[in-house]
């Protein structure tokens, strides 16, 4: 939905969200090649796996694209399997 709603907001916004994480892998792609630990990686993955992670990955960007056009708007977005930076404090 974010490329989509980006036209029709008119105040400035920051987005934060992630290429990929765990959740989207795990419920989305619907894969389990990424174990549910905190350090996790895509190792387990085989390449067909990766790929589908890959695109996933690049429909987001693209998603995130739409905010970037924007003058008053900005985009964080990590790229890792897991929430690794509000797991802990290491994130503030």
């Amino acid at each position: 939905m974010a490329g989509v709603l980006a036209q029709y907001i008119k105040t400035p916004v920051y987005v934060l969200g992630s290429q990929y994480d765990l959740w989207a892998i795990y419920n989305i792609l619907e894969l389990d090649c990424v174990p549910n630990e905190e350090a996790a990686t895509l190792l387990g993955c085989n390449i067909t796996q990766e790929k589908a992670i890959r695109d996933y990955r690049k429909k987001s960007l693209e998603a995130y694209n739409n905010f970037t056009k924007m003058p008053n708007a900005g985009v964080f977005a990590i790229s890792c399997v897991q929430h690794i930076f509000v797991l802990d404090t290491s994130f503030t």
